[in-house]
């Protein structure tokens, strides 16, 4: 036989099982028995917790419900990621979201996320099985910025002043290599010093150096930034003053001026 779970609302209720619901097959039907689909496992990571949701794509498949394949996800824990439905979302959280494979373009998928308290979170993809040279891009509409996930290695890092839950900041969509272009990035980064080390925040493209200098011209550091919106140069020997911090990859170019007080 075959089993299933049901995720009750919180009101709880009675649930019919009839006689004219059910069918009987001397087949095996399994779904894990098919041919695989296209498909993303997005990764949220905090800590040593990680939490994962899923978006597979059939011909079948609509931007909908889709019974028996969209799969509500049964919490455990107060750190969660979960997708809404891009077509008639009423609220639920789904462990796994299945759509239409023939408007990868058009898709624009809520993510949503719970974290009790404040802190960093990494997201990736993993498993990417996709055609024609399709990924997955992560938005980040609260930051004006998306961060294309097309290996296991790339990732994007928030870093969250409190804590947080539900969707309307991330969005999953995809796009091929051909349109990387329209990626976008943020206009503009911020900096500080504190605490020994200078924090960046702001897009990085790949390749990204930043150079740090004194206001006499002198360089003092030269590092290499990550390809996330977050980066921290240390910088543990600076006396006060006033700093520059010159920022330069293939197309972008800026300079921050940057206090240092202790």
């Amino acid at each position: 036989g075959q089993g299933f779970l049901i995720n009750a609302g919180g009101s709880g209720g009675n649930i019919q099982f009839t006689k004219a619901m059910q069918t009987h097959d001397t087949g095996l039907s399994l779904k894990s028995a098919s041919t695989s689909w296209p498909g993303v496992t997005l990764l949220a990571e905090t800590g040593n917790q990680s939490r994962y949701t899923i978006i597979a794509f059939n011909e079948n498949m609509t931007t909908g419900l889709d019974k028996t394949y969209d799969a509500g996800l049964l919490a455990s824990s107060d750190f969660i990621l979960y997708s809404h439905l891009v077509s008639g979302d009423e609220g639920v959280d789904f462990e796994i979201q299945c759509l239409p494979d023939n408007m990868y373009s058009e898709l624009s998928v809520p993510i949503g996320i719970d974290l009790p308290k404040a802190g960093k979170v990494t997201f990736k993809a993993a498993g990417v099985i996709l055609p024609n040279g399709l990924y997955p891009v992560l938005e980040d509409r609260l930051l004006k910025t998306s961060a294309p996930l097309k290996t296991e290695s790339d990732s994007y890092t928030v870093d969250f002043d409190g804590s947080t839950q539900g969707i309307g900041r991330f969005y999953l969509t995809f796009t091929n290599i051909t349109s990387a272009e329209a990626v976008t990035q943020p206009e503009s980064f911020k900096a500080w010093f504190a605490r020994g080390k200078i924090v960046l925040e702001g897009y990085a493209e790949e390749g990204t150096r930043v150079s740090l200098y004194d206001m006499s011209g002198r360089k003092l550091a030269v590092h290499r930034l990550q390809s996330i919106n977050r980066n921290e140069i240390p910088a543990p020997a600076l006396s006060p003053g006033i700093y520059l911090l010159r920022i330069e990859g293939r197309k972008q170019r800026h300079e921050i001026k940057i206090p240092v007080v202790y």
